[in-house]
């Protein structure tokens, strides 16, 4: 992966985990977290997630998005 790219996919594994430790369908991901469930589809896809987004996921899990950035 080239320097500076954030891997979508690594965060929506760690995301994944975090799910599945809390017993929570990605309906509920989704409620609690306020990002729409769209979005949700769109990162199992492949897809990267918007700003606020990954702001709003990443106080949901607990995540730091610097540590999926190479």
């Amino acid at each position: 992966m080239p320097a500076g790219k954030f891997d979508g996919d690594a965060f929506f594994a760690a995301l994944d985990a975090q799910r599945i430790a809390r017993k929570l369908t990605w309906k509920k991901v989704a409620e609690q977290s306020d990002v729409p469930a769209s979005t949700l589809t769109r990162m199992s896809q492949g897809r990267r997630p918007d700003v606020d987004s990954l702001a709003a996921l990443c106080e949901w899990s607990g995540l730091q998005s610097e540590d999926f950035v190479n």
